[in-house]
């Protein structure tokens, strides 16, 4: 009896919806993210544009006031950034 209600327990833990709300990072946290990633690679680099969506941002920069075919890409749930090409 008390298995069967430590299950039912557990089960209305684990499908309650806040559970899978994690807070998203603001705009401001998510270019000093990618601004944090992208100097470490390319020191003079400067962001030309960004591009938002509900999952992400996406930077584009250019060193020297040349484009680069890559992207910062910051995850706003993960709050972590990575390098991808642009399709530009």
């Amino acid at each position: 009896m008390k298995f069967a209600l430590l299950l039912i327990c557990l089960s209305l833990v684990a499908c309650s919806p806040g559970n899978d709300d994690q807070k998203t990072i603001s705009t401001d946290e998510a270019r000093r993210i990618g601004m944090h990633v992208l100097l470490n690679r390319y020191p003079k680099a400067e962001i030309t544009s960004e591009e938002s969506s509900a999952r992400s941002f996406t930077y584009h920069f250019s060193t020297n006031g040349v484009p680069v075919s890559s992207v910062v890409v910051v995850d706003r749930k993960a709050a972590q950034a990575r390098f991808e090409n642009s399709s530009r």
